[in-house]
């Protein structure tokens, strides 16, 4: 594509180039390690880098042109700026033909509509349902895609665990991935006859202008509470994160048709976001009227049976997810099928074709007399939402395992040691990923939170595996184990290494090696 061609996809007044516009560029990416002859290089100021530091490097991998954030005139970084590009041009181009120059006020934004353009505009050949909310968004998603399989439907699925092509699993390196990389693999279901697209949309992917350019049909909210207060500050900037995609749904929209906003109106923070989109709303919940609500309500041994009301009609579901948070998740896939029209029996059949998913309320059963449940508990909503869904089945003891990772939101620790304390018969702190944090510190934060007078319900062991260990060796006949905060995650980091680690993999060789009776 021509960087003229480009160019037009940012807004009118928000760029600048120096140098031939009509030169054809072959790709784009913000890293100068995977720069390519022909690219085109967006530097990005970064968190912990500066792209605008690689120019050099970009353009002596063979760069085509540079996109650059604009610099302050006569700043520092303005005449760092030139001297990137006088030695990067020296280095390259020793007849002096110039690299272009494109400047943009934001480069992430730009970076983002321009891996769109680049990539033919993919989202406006898909169906695309964006997912938003601190809890649940990978288990909507997964409901949303067996719900267009159930009606027949091609279907994608990007998020936390791995991204689906038309049943083709690949893995996935964060929730929702960064620009260019999400417009290729929105480009890929096109080319494979995708038509529908469940999508978990972060707070960090819009406040990083990740879906900048994605066209969403449906956006979808399922609750906002206290979690990445390490990057977003506060809750107030942390909800203004997630409002960006229903402030954006619908405006300047390039597909014909309405765009829906469909909430969870039992979250308060959901009159905030139906005052600010555009798009027609539908509601779903249990506490108060919705469009899409249950009744007759039945908690069962690992599910629950219930009744759909839609303004349709009802229909009774027997679903393998347990919990009351897992209802809503349900609710929220049901009014999803509401608004695309599917009938209420292919929305039933998709609920009740989702057996698990996983290191979400996971059990983990190899043939030992009590539950264990790996879950991805993280923040202490999920784990007080899941050990409530954990005590409303049938058993002993409730036992959890927990912790809270390193160089993250620290505010919400002495949350996670409450609900533990108040929610489990006995729970073990242990670490989650270190990163370079200081262990002893991570587990003293989270002990600030149990009251005194509890003592005996908890203690500390360190090391993640012994503290599962021990968890197994105390549950006896009928207790319920629970293992929170890493759900699917295969590994642990600290301070620099990692070492593989996966929960469920380590309940199961440690199950084998306490009692081979148990083993199926």
């Amino acid at each position: 594509m021509r960087l003229g061609q480009l160019c037009q996809a940012l807004d009118r007044d928000d760029w600048r180039v120096f140098g031939d516009t009509d030169i054809e560029v072959s790709g784009i990416t913000n890293d100068s390690r995977r720069v390519a002859p022909g690219d085109l290089f967006v530097c990005i100021h970064g968190y912990k880098k500066d792209g605008h530091s690689y120019i050099g490097e970009a353009i002596s991998r063979g760069a085509r042109a540079v996109a650059v954030q604009r610099p302050a005139p006569g700043s520092p970084e303005e005449m760092a700026l030139r001297l990137a590009f006088e030695l990067g041009e020296e280095k390259q181009f020793p007849d002096g033909t110039a690299i272009p120059r494109l400047e943009v006020y934001d480069s992430r934004d730009a970076l983002a509509r321009m891996a769109t353009a680049f990539f033919g505009h993919p989202t406006d050949r898909l169906r695309v349902v964006g997912v938003t909310g601190t809890n649940g968004k990978t288990t909507t998603t997964f409901l949303i895609e067996s719900l267009y399989r159930a009606a027949g439907m091609n279907t994608g699925l990007i998020g936390t665990i791995h991204n689906h092509i038309d049943g083709q699993v690949i893995p996935a390196q964060r929730t929702t991935p960064d620009s260019i990389d999400l417009q290729h693999l929105l480009r890929e279901m096109v080319d494979s006859g995708v038509t529908h697209v469940a999508m978990e949309v972060s707070s960090h992917a819009l406040e990083l202008a990740r879906v900048v350019g994605c066209e969403f049909d449906i956006a979808v909210f399922t609750n906002v509470t206290r979690d990445h207060f390490d990057f977003h500050g506060n809750f107030d900037r942390y909800l203004a994160a997630k409002t960006k995609l229903f402030e954006d749904l619908g405006v300047k929209a390039r597909k014909l048709g309405p765009q829906t906003a469909v909430l969870n109106v039992d979250d308060p923070s959901s009159g905030r976001l139906a005052g600010v989109t555009r798009a027609q709303i539908v509601t779903f919940g249990l506490d108060r009227p919705a469009d899409v609500t249950a009744r007759h309500i039945r908690p069962r041994l690992f599910g629950s049976s219930y009744v759909i009301c839609t303004p349709i009609g009802g229909i009774a579901v027997d679903s393998h997810l347990p919990g009351r948070y897992n209802l809503y998740n349900c609710l929220a896939m049901a009014a999803v099928g509401l608004v695309d029209g599917i009938d209420l029996e292919t929305i039933k059949r998709g609920i009740e074709t989702l057996t698990c998913v996983p290191g979400r309320f996971e059990i983990i059963d190899c043939g030992q007399p009590f539950t264990v449940i790996v879950d991805f508990a993280h923040n202490p909503d999920a784990l007080e939402k899941v050990l409530q869904a954990a005590r409303e089945q049938p058993h002993g003891r409730t036992i959890v395992v927990f912790g809270c990772e390193g160089d993250k939101d620290r505010t919400k620790r002495p949350y996670m040691g409450d609900v533990a304390a108040r929610l489990a018969d006995y729970a073990i702190i242990t670490l989650d990923n270190v990163y370079s944090e200081d262990p002893e510190q991570i587990v003293r934060e989270i002990e600030r939170g149990i009251d005194s007078g509890l003592e005996d319900k908890y203690t500390v062991i360190i090391d993640r595996y012994e503290a599962i260990r021990e968890a197994l060796r105390q549950a006896g006949s009928g207790d319920m184990v629970v293992i929170a905060g890493k759900g699917n995650e295969t590994k642990q980091v600290f301070h620099g290494w990692e070492r593989p680690f996966d929960d469920r993999l380590v309940v199961r060789n440690l199950l084998r090696v306490m009692n081979g009776e148990w083993v199926k």
